[in-house]
């Protein structure tokens, strides 16, 4: 039956990434003193956030009162835990498939979307409880409160992750045949801390040509949306047009994300540079 045969395909799948989900996450446990500073270092990052957050909490939480609803700390804290997920969605693909581990990858009896997904389950487990150390200690020492609308967070979460893996996986198939450099994600790293709005409001900018900048930036975007359902509680159809727009956006980039990596893929057996680097 086709049904039943789909349904084996679908357990073989997810069988196999949970396995390269299992492998990563053992190796990273079983460093510990590196994982006792990863720890550290996670505590003394949400501390640094916070108190900054504090400090400026009188000079900024006017103009984001008006939009988000929240002060200053509201706003950096939850620009910071989105950007995490964000840049590691848009660096995962280009992580996971090296141009010097991608033609062993393709020699494994393992289809390449399992080996990729479950090699950044791991790193997306670690980002979550980096996540959870920047909420926890702002909720604990400084006074941190949401106002969550549970769906349209998470439905622009997706849309978010969605985008990044589209442009992410755009990177990866340029990497296969530049194999040290890829301007997809170069450009975006380099622009997103200053003009994305991750550690203040793009209306900061000035002169007010800049902002022109932001807009072009999907982190922008993803940032908004997700600020707005978290601080504001602003529900599914109050964000429906922006909603939407960036949903289609990012159905776009992630199917010509993956043409892009199929196309880089199969250049680079013709050319027989697959396995250099």
């Amino acid at each position: 039956m086709p049904s039943l045969a789909g349904m084996n395909n679908l357990l073989l799948f997810c069988r196999q990434a949970f396995a390269f989900f299992r492998r990563d996450l053992f190796e990273a446990v079983s460093y510990r003193f590196h994982l006792t500073f990863t720890v550290v270092d996670m505590f003394l990052g949400a501390l640094t956030y916070g108190f900054l957050g504090r400090a400026a909490r009188e000079a900024m939480s006017e103009t984001l009162l008006q939009e988000y609803g929240t002060d200053y700390l509201g706003f950096l804290v939850v620009g910071m835990a989105v950007n995490q997920f964000v840049v590691f969605s848009l660096e995962a693909p280009r992580r996971a498939i090296h141009p010097w581990n991608l033609e062993y990858l393709l020699l494994t009896p393992v289809r390449l979307p399992a080996v990729v997904i479950g090699s950044c389950c791991q790193h997306y487990a670690w980002n979550a409880l980096h996540v959870s150390f920047y909420l926890g200690v702002g909720f604990a020492f400084f006074g941190l409160r949401l106002n969550l609308s549970s769906w349209s967070c998470l439905l622009s979460v997706l849309a978010g992750f969605a985008m990044m893996w589209g442009l992410g996986m755009i990177s990866a198939g340029v990497q296969i045949l530049t194999k040290k450099w890829d301007p997809v994600t170069w450009s975006l790293s380099a622009l997103s801390l200053l003009f994305s709005g991750v550690l203040f409001p793009i209306s900061a900018l000035q002169p007010a040509i800049l902002q022109k900048i932001s807009m072009v930036l999907p982190q922008t975007h993803i940032l908004r949306l997700v600020r707005l359902s978290t601080l504001r509680g602003a529900s599914v159809s109050e964000l429906g047009p922006d909603l939407l727009i960036l949903t289609v956006a990012a159905s776009g980039l992630f199917v010509l994300g993956l043409l892009t990596l199929r196309l880089g893929i199969a250049r680079a057996k013709r050319l027989g540079v697959l396995g250099h680097f």
